[in-house]
């Protein structure tokens, strides 16, 4: 039997299919320039990430710097690069790019939470869009609208997933704009104070104060404008209202030197501040009342003003009754020019009283808070080649005090003492008159009066 050689025929094995790699996914993109020197990685790989139009998460396993010059270079290739440079691992789920250290990618994917939130008012689109403008631009969170689920998807880390959920709940309310009219609130400081409380319950950015108009528009969910209505109804309260009465009197010191101790008793009590005392009950302003209007009769004292002032419980009253004087004088002078300004420099001179009312509670008392300045010329001193030929030398005395008082009780305050000099014409008629020899008919006498000046307050 002849030998018959065995022919083997064998087939070429197949070329194995290379396994599809996370840089594959990127080959449809351009090639890429760019230059980095001593970059942080960080930065590097959110470029990449703003190229392909892909949200990027990294995880703190990933840091350093690194360098790269690169031209006209496949994508894939680039992200290639800074792996095998910065010893990273990718991988991608979405539209999300998950990064982290070689070895350390499952722990950081695991880390990676996906969230459908519903929505009830607002479209979708619409509420990314408003997360965007408010949510910082490096967020490792993903959002994307579901439009067939009515919801949004988050798409980032448990932690940061988790912050942004009570955004979108906050967001997504029955949101409308309601205007509110303060009634009481008159003063800009006022209405102000109300749009700072109200910002406690609202987002700021939802608040506006309409000063022209003085109202204040809000928008916001409908639990948020209840809150801010019942806010500013217990703050734009119609406040209770003050008349404070203020009677300046001088008195001369010789009357009060005849009256002698039934003027001390009028004037004593209270707190002693130097020479000025307070106190006073309705006796006591019965009697000094009394006293005065006597006094203002003979001509032994004068009624210098009676100003009435109204005020808010809380807001502070002046009453101004000084006058300005001369005290001096600037120069300012033009180097342009050369020309010499000269101008009359003036101080305020008399009684100013400031007064802050506090009503109690239970409406029985008010507390006053005082800051009385009385102040009076006490000498001239000469000036030579001035405007201002004499200037005054100012006495001031100041009290800053708090006082309890009832509804209609009086406070005295006393003991600032006036001093005068006034000159008196005297002349005999007709004879005084004539020229030339008129002179010898009349003569100029000098007068010293010294008088007590006294401050009656009365709260009603």
């Amino acid at each position: 039997m002849p030998n018959v050689e065995s022919i083997i025929i064998k087939r070429p094995e197949p070329t194995p299919t290379p396994i599809p790699t996370i840089y594959d996914q990127f080959k449809d993109i351009p090639p890429v320039t760019f230059e980095f020197y001593k970059a942080d990685i960080h930065e590097i790989l959110r470029t990449l990430a703003r190229i392909a139009k892909l949200n990027i998460v990294i995880d703190e396993s990933v840091g350093g710097t690194i360098s790269l010059y690169l031209k006209k270079v496949k994508f894939s290739d680039a992200l290639k690069l800074v792996a095998e440079l910065g010893d990273l691992e990718f991988a991608k789920n979405g539209n999300i790019l998950i990064v982290a250290k070689k070895g350390k990618l499952s722990e950081a994917f695991a880390r990676i939470k996906i969230r459908s939130i519903p929505l009830k008012y607002l479209k979708p689109d619409e509420m990314v869009n408003t997360l965007k403008a408010i949510l910082p631009e490096d967020t490792k969170v993903t959002i994307v609208p579901d439009k067939n689920a009515r919801a949004v998807i988050l798409r980032g880390p448990e932690s940061e997933v988790e912050k942004i959920v009570p955004f979108i709940k906050n967001l997504d309310s029955k949101v409308r704009t309601e205007t509110f009219k303060l009634e009481n609130a008159i003063t800009k400081e006022e209405a102000q104070n109300i749009v700072k409380m109200l910002s406690i319950v609202i987002p700021p950015e939802n608040i506006q104060l309409d000063e022209r108009q003085n109202v204040i528009i809000i928008k916001g969910s409908d639990e948020e404008l209840k809150n801010a209505k019942d806010l500013i109804s217990n703050l734009d309260k119609k406040l209770p209202q003050v008349m404070i009465e203020v009677k300046v009197v001088a008195v001369s010191t010789d009357a009060t030197r005849d009256l002698g101790v039934e003027w001390e008793q009028i004037l004593a009590g209270g707190i002693s501040f130097g020479e000025i005392s307070l106190g006073g009950t309705m006796e006591r302003l019965t009697r000094l009342n009394f006293t005065l209007r006597s006094m203002v009769q003979h001509k032994k004292a004068e009624v210098l003003a009676n100003p009435k002032v109204l005020t808010m419980d809380g807001y502070e009253a002046v009453i101004d009754l000084a006058d300005e004087v001369p005290v001096g004088e600037t120069v300012t002078a033009d180097e342009a020019t050369g020309v010499r300004t000269v101008n009359p420099t003036f101080k305020k001179v008399g009684v100013i009283l400031r007064v802050i009312p506090r009503i109690s509670k239970d409406k029985s008392s008010l507390l006053l808070e005082l800051h009385p300045e009385i102040s009076s010329i006490t000498d001239w001193i000469d000036t030579e080649g001035h405007i201002v030929k004499k200037i005054p030398v100012i006495g001031t005395r100041k009290i800053d005090t708090f006082i309890r008082l009832k509804n209609n009780e009086p406070l005295v305050i006393g003991g600032l003492i006036k001093s005068e000099d006034v000159k008196e014409l005297k002349k005999i008629p007709l004879l005084g008159d004539l020229p030339l020899l008129g002179g010898l008919f009349r003569f100029v006498k000098k007068v010293h009066t010294e008088s007590e000046v006294i401050i009656i307050i009365v709260p009603h």
